[in-house]
């Protein structure tokens, strides 16, 4: 017979091990998120942004009445770029920035991917600058269909929905990145040379 001690302590052992291997993340792309280097952005990043913000909505609404989806779009990105207190991704410390990428956030992603593209804050790394464009640049969520095969004698398989969270487009900036990214690897690589020589 065994001992009831015995198999209490292994009980608890296996679900110290089972509990730890559901432990939260601490880094995404080999970068801390308690790590605190300082981003280094270009002067008057945050006022192109509100420029960039007020010309979209000067686009997007004819008038002060209009109320039309991409009106309420450029309102509320002229608000972000307004709100007091708010800072830009661009000046987010590398930790605080990789978190959000690795939660989802496609702007953070494009940002992280900039500054791995360009060395900023982090040593250039034009694959993980890759990965993070395609990542900010594919739509995520919405409904998949998922192939369910048969289960039991006679059965045959079928498709079934399968919700993967709220529809978000992938950003087109991502992808001109991306795109760019791809041209001067293949360049840099016809010519020889080493793309992150000059960052």
């Amino acid at each position: 017979m065994s001992n009831p001690r015995k198999r209490a302590s292994t009980a608890c052992l296996a679900l110290a091990l089972a509990l730890s291997a559901c432990a939260t993340p601490t880094s995404y792309m080999g970068i801390p998120f308690d790590a605190q280097t300082p981003a280094v952005a270009e002067p008057g990043e945050d006022l192109r942004k509100l420029v960039f913000a007020l010309s979209r909505y000067k686009l997007a609404c004819k008038d002060a009445e209009d109320m039309s989806a991409a009106c309420q779009r450029a309102v509320e990105g002229v608000v972000a770029a307004m709100v007091p207190g708010r800072r830009s991704l661009t000046m987010l410390p590398v930790g605080e920035l990789a978190k959000l990428a690795s939660m989802g956030d496609k702007h953070a992603q494009l940002e992280l991917g900039t500054r791995f593209e360009e060395g900023r804050g982090v040593a250039c790394d034009p694959g993980k600058a890759r990965t993070l464009y395609g990542r900010a640049a594919a739509t995520t969520g919405g409904t998949i269909w998922v192939y369910q095969p048969p289960v039991g004698n006679g059965t045959t398989g079928r498709t079934v929905p399968l919700d993967t969270g709220p529809r978000e487009v992938g950003l087109p900036a991502a992808s001109e990145r991306l795109a760019s990214l791809e041209d001067r690897l293949d360049r840099a690589e016809r010519e020889g040379r080493d793309v992150c020589a000059g960052t």
